[in-house]
């Protein structure tokens, strides 16, 4: 982890390949292995043991990974984020803008297989993946991703974008550079529709 004021600890006797827990101050974050069948019984034991909770939120919520784990088990991440994600922030980013990353990703690694077989060596995935705006805004409750747009304009995506910002900016999360954050992130979602 690039982050080097936490501690790595485990959930219970679960294997740290599967699940970890990160401890950062007061606040624990449960990863786990995208590929990991029962991630939710993961949630629960967490909910239990660090968060003081009965287990996971009965209702209006969803336990998911807060990067898409398709796209992250295809792009070779060891671990993803889990959380509780309001149910229908969650399903409106799962059904546009995760298909679009997992599209993305089995082409990227269709892309590297054949390069690998034309005797070549691909360039590798990024082994760490931050959070963006769009994930921070899944996990925050931003549920406007009906569609994105089919362009390759960023200026298409401006509207959506703005949207983004402007619901990440009222959970008091601000962009250090306003107008360039949002440039990139218009530009990354043409690279993903």
């Amino acid at each position: 982890m690039p982050r080097s004021n936490g501690r790595l600890e485990t959930l219970g006797s679960e294997p740290v390949a599967r699940a970890f827990v990160w401890v950062d101050g007061s606040e624990p974050e449960l990863w786990v292995d995208p590929q990991a069948s029962g991630y939710r019984d993961l949630f629960d034991v967490f909910a239990r043991t660090r968060l003081g909770l009965a287990g996971r939120p009965a209702s209006g919520f969803n336990i998911d990974h807060v990067f898409p784990k398709t796209a992250g088990a295809l792009d070779g991440l060891t671990h993803v984020r889990l959380m509780a994600i309001g149910a229908v922030s969650n399903q409106s980013a799962g059904r546009t803008l995760e298909r679009a990353m997992a599209g993305r990703a089995r082409a990227a690694q269709e892309r590297r297989e054949a390069i690998r077989q034309q005797g070549d060596t691909p360039r590798e995935p990024k082994p760490i993946r931050h959070a963006t705006f769009m994930t921070l805004g899944k996990a925050t409750g931003f549920a406007a991703w009906e569609h994105l747009p089919d362009s390759s304009d960023p200026k298409a995506n401006r509207a959506l974008v703005q949207a983004l910002f402007a619901h990440l900016a009222a959970c008091g999360i601000h962009a250090d550079f306003p107008a360039i954050e949002q440039d990139l992130t218009a530009h990354t979602l043409t690279r993903i529709h």
